[in-house]
């Protein structure tokens, strides 16, 4: 839907309060006098919501129940909202007095005031004046309003309930071509008559628009929101009441449409009916051209540019001229009534009363020159002639308005007749009301080629119908009915095309039908053919079965005894028994062993995996051994057996049994490691700092380094943190896990002492008497374990860790600090050089 339009369908789900879109055709509100008005104005009415329910007469819609009714005044039961406007929303209401009453149609539409509105010091008056309006306007063309009311802080009124569309929406769907002719004419006449009657009861509209006119589903046009309308000026075509200026001003609600606004209204000029004009020429623009004569464009803005409507080549030269004038931007050029315009469009050539004039002008010669025979006098002769003229003139009238009721009421029934189904009758009843509208209207040719169109259109939608049920014949009658009424049309052709189409099918249908009747014949002979070879065929078979089933016994035997040996548990037998079992089965069924080869390969792969949790060092024996059953599988190759995963955190410090190390690839093994918490991760730590015969081994296999003087199992220190990160990363690479130095967080973690408490032997210096430490370093063993197994994590060299923004800290102290500020919570910014006192500890995650 475009979005210069001013009603917006939305789904039921979607809520009547949601924002709207800005748009072209909003009506603009505001306190003061309009001097001009942008489109897109924040403040536009947007109508939101569903189409209207079409009910059957006599019955309530049945609507899942809703949780809580809306009841107004404990009559009005509101169903769902229809749309809101800038006074406020519409429901579609039940009207329980009328379902009391079983009335058959017991509908009504409700308006509520809305929120904003009702903040506004004379919006109860504004509602109550529109109510008074409009039920004062009693007009066909015009919404019935029943009631104005309230309830509580609930102001409304009450108004018929329509079914059908709103104009704009129709005007949408013939963008670019506009309504059908008859059509056009029709809402234009109907509108036009609604605003005349308006104007003669001294309103104007104000705010006339397609968003304002229903289009019902019996064809007719209706008015409506008569809501900022306002009573025109004693210099208008009505002075109205006086009552409502000095109670209320509906002016203090200005309100318009920029796009149907009057240059006037836009300049916030008093009220005219020029006005309303002005917006029901551009509404006639769209109905027979389907789009806006000025583009949307504010009349205002149209001046300043200079634009002009483009012609309506559907319509007469009459016609144009008539609505021309209406279109005009300034006020003082443009039609002045609705009705002027209205007799301007729809009069008649005054070709005929020429003809007429041209007759009785001759009988003026005539008697003239009768009268100049017999020397009548010269004034009484006048006198006689201009009686006859006006006499003959007003029988000219009357017969011309009468044959133009004739031909308008003979077009009205034929159109009728053609609306009805289809009968026996039904040709020639339309028939004969084409040839009694051809007699009074022999010019109109327009109207009998649409008349035969809608005709041949009738036919061929009962032939469509006919051939989509199958009824082919029947079809085919009605489309050569059709063609009698226009035989060259690109429906009629389509139609036949489709029908041919259909005939076609059927033929070959039939003789599908036939050749599948014949295909089983030809099957059943055949298949009788074929039970006596099968039963031949079956004795065979039978006993090849029960030499086949032996065979598969002992297939079947040999799988079992394989299973058997698949037991998982830590001590399974692979080299012997299973070894065995399986050569077994490759000598009894080759193919049999390689369809369940990969069972048994994810059988071993499985209980690798199983005692891998709980004994890694059996699981790397299980893994060994069924590799050398299977060395082509991958998928046991690719089995991880993380040594340190089945430990618990926090058990390190019960004993060797709870250490665990990596296998690397070149056949060594990483720095022992207990498992601990790092916050909330479980981590794989070094029990003691790396040393130097770590970082040697390293150096040596590598020879990206020079190996470290001094003992072996000291810690490693005057080294690098880029030598410590690439230290990591070549046990990252031999073991496959990820190794690094730890976070600063993690270090602590692990570190902490909750039970044991911090080393009281600690190498940090202190000197007492006799006794000092912290003179030198010493071996990375030396110490009391902390609660998770850790040994010599404070003091001796401090520890590199990375703090949350990548600072590189040294964490523990060192031996030269006094034992006093020698604690796990000591650190120390460090660049990462070499230096005597710092080393480091290396730490892993867990899966």
């Amino acid at each position: 839907m475009s979005a210069d339009d001013k009603t917006r369908i939305v789904t039921e789900n979607q809520s009547h309060t949601s924002t709207p879109t800005p748009n072209d055709d909003a009506t603009v509100l505001t306190n003061q006098s309009v001097q001009s008005a942008a489109p897109g104005h924040q403040d536009e009415t947007v109508i939101t919501g569903q189409s209207p329910i079409t009910a059957s007469q006599g019955d309530v819609p049945q609507q899942p129940a809703p949780q809580k009714k809306t009841l107004i005044k404990n009559r009005f039961e509101l169903k769902k909202m229809l749309g809101a406007g800038g006074m406020g929303a519409v429901y579609q209401a039940v009207d329980l007095r009328k379902v009391e009453a079983k009335d058959r149609n017991p509908y009504v539409a409700v308006k509520l005031l809305n929120d904003d509105f009702k903040r506004h010091p004379d919006a109860f008056i504004s509602l109550q004046r529109e109510s008074r309006k409009s039920q004062n306007l009693a007009h066909p063309n015009i919404v019935t309003v029943y009631d104005f009311d309230r309830d509580s802080d609930m102001v409304f009124m009450t108004m018929e309930f329509m079914e059908g569309a709103p104009l704009d929406e129709i005007i949408r769907q013939c963008a670019g071509v506009g309504l059908d002719q008859e059509e056009a004419y029709s809402v234009f006449k109907d509108v036009s008559e609604a605003l005349a009657y308006a104007h003669s009861q001294g309103i104007i509209h104000s705010d006339f628009k397609p968003g304002n006119i229903f289009f019902t589903k019996n064809k007719t046009a209706k008015v409506f929101d008569f809501g900022i309308a306002r009573a025109v000026s004693s210099t208008g075509i009505s002075s109205g009441s006086t009552d409502d200026k000095t109670v209320f001003d509906a002016g203090s609600l200005s309100a318009l449409t920029p796009t149907y606004a009057s240059y006037e209204m836009l300049k916030g000029e008093e009220p005219s009916p020029s006005d309303d004009v002005y917006a029901l020429a551009c509404v006639t623009y769209e109905l027979f051209a389907g789009k806006h004569p000025y583009d949307k464009t504010p009349a205002d803005q149209a001046f300043d540019k200079k634009l002009k409507p483009e012609r309506i080549k559907r319509l007469s030269k009459r016609q144009w001229k008539a609505l021309a004038k209406a279109l005009q931007l300034k006020g003082d050029q443009r039609t002045q009534t609705v009705d002027a315009f209205k007799a301007a469009f729809f009069s008649k050539s005054k070709l005929p009363y020429y003809i007429g004039g041209g007759t009785i002008a001759a009988s003026v010669i005539a008697g003239l020159v009768y009268q100049q025979t017999h020397l009548v006098d010269e004034t009484q002769l006048r006198e006689s002639l201009q009686d006859e003229i006006q006499e003959e003139l007003q029988v000219n009238i009357r017969a011309n308005v009468e044959l133009e009721m004739n031909q308008r009421l003979s077009l009205e029934r034929l159109n009728e007749a053609i609306s009805e189904p289809l009968s026996e009758t039904w040709s020639e009843k339309v028939n004969t009301l084409i040839g009694e509208y051809m007699a009074l209207a022999p010019g109109d040719t327009d109207s009998i080629v649409g008349a035969r169109q809608k005709a041949m259109s009738v036919f061929l939608d009962a032939a469509s119908q006919a051939r989509s049920d199958g009824k082919l014949s029947e079809a085919k009658r009605l489309l050569d009915e059709a063609g009698l009424w226009q035989n060259e049309s690109d429906l009629l052709e389509q139609e036949a095309s489709l029908l041919a189409n259909a005939e076609e099918a059927l033929l070959k249908r039939q003789e599908e039908q036939r050749l599948a009747a014949q295909a089983e014949a030809e099957r059943l002979a055949e298949a009788r053919k074929q039970e006596q070879l099968r039963l031949e065929k079956e004795r065979k078979a039978r006993e090849q079965r029960l030499a086949r089933e032996a065979q598969q016994r002992k297939i079947n035997a040999a799988v079992a005894a394989v299973k058997d040996s698949l037991s998982c548990n830590a001590r399974i037998d692979i080299k012997g028994d299973l070894t065995s079992k399986v050569n077994q089965l490759q000598k009894v069924s080759k193919a049999r062993y390689n369809k369940e080869q990969a069972g048994f390969v994810n059988s071993l792969g499985s209980c690798i995996k199983t005692v891998a949790r709980h004994s890694p060092a059996s699981a790397r024996r299980i893994k060994a051994d069924s590799l050398a059953l299977f060395p082509k599988s991958a998928s046991l190759s690719a089995i991880s057996i993380d040594m340190c995963a089945h430990l618990r955190p926090g058990s390190g410090s019960k004993g060797r049994r709870y250490f665990c190390q990596d296998y690397l690839s070149d056949g060594g093994k990483s720095p022992v490691l207990i498992v601990a918490k790092g916050g909330s991760k479980k981590l794989a730590v070094s029990r003691y700092e790396i040393t130097v015969g770590d970082f040697n081994n390293y150096c040596k296999k590598t020879g990206q380094c020079s190996p470290l003087s001094g003992d072996t199992g000291m810690p490693a220190s005057n080294i690098s943190i880029a030598q410590a990160k690439a230290y990591t990363q070549w046990l990252s690479q031999q073991s496959g896990y990820s190794y690094r130095i730890p976070t600063k967080n993690e270090w602590m973690s692990v570190s902490n002492a909750e039970r044991n408490g911090a080393d009281p032997d600690r190498n940090c210096y202190i000197k007492f008497g006799s006794l000092q430490k912290g003179k030198s370093l010493v071996k990375a063993t030396t110490g009391k374990p902390n609660d998770n197994g850790l040994i010599n994590y404070v003091g001796n060299v401090q520890e590199w860790a990375f703090d949350g923004n990548g600072q590189l800290l040294a964490m523990g102290g060192s031996r030269k600090d006094p034992l006093k500020r020698c604690l796990v919570t000591s650190k120390v910014n460090h660049s990462g050089q070499p230096d005597d006192v710092t080393g480091f500890r290396v730490v892993r995650s867990l899966n």
